[in-house]
Order: structure tokens, then sequence, then C-alpha cells
């Protein structure tokens, strides 16, 4: 299965979590968490970026999707697939706001 086809699951069962940075953004664009689900449900690429690892933690992969919402705002979204609660995967939303 291709990763997007992989977030949009992960989406569409609720398993996803905004970090408190991407629920920020979200309040400051007068988004709302729909606005958000809409666009990775409606994206049809991905971008995979490998995000820097520390001496802590290792890297990730990043997801990166840019796609309108049901209305046509297009809306800019980062997020990592983590395995949380034992074997169940999320995808963790880093960063979600308007396209600029």
């Amino acid at each position: 299965m291709n990763v997007l086809t992989r977030i949009k699951r992960l989406v569409l069962k609720g398993r996803y979590i905004f970090t408190e940075k991407a629920a920020a953004e979200i309040d400051f664009d007068d988004l709302s968490e729909d606005d958000v689900v809409e666009s990775i449900l409606s994206a049809r690429r991905v971008v995979t970026k490998r995000s820097t690892s520390s001496d802590r933690l290792p890297a990730d992969k990043v997801y990166i999707l840019t796609a309108p919402n049901f209305s046509g705002l297009w809306i800019y979204t980062k997020g990592v697939i983590r395995r949380l609660n034992g074997d169940e995967n999320f995808y963790i939303l880093i960063s979600a706001k308007k396209e600029r």
C-alpha cells in the first residue's frame, strides 16, 4: 500500500493527532479539524522528506500534503506516522495551515 493511501486510511479511522503547534496553526488560520481532514482526503500526492535525527530520536519520514478542502481552500499539512498504544499506527500532524 502506498503511503498516501495509508495516511488517508488512518485519518478515516480517526487515528490522527494534532501536535500543539498544528493546533495553534489551525486556530490562527481560523480552520477547523474538518477542514484539515477534508484536505488530507482530497490529496493526490505526497512529498516525503527525512527529518533530522538527534542523539535521542531517530530520523522520521515526514509527509507533506497540499490539497484543497471540500470548499476549495488549499491547506498545507505535514505529519509523521508513528506507532502508539502498543501496535496501532497514528498520523501525527506536525503542521496544518492555509497554503501560502
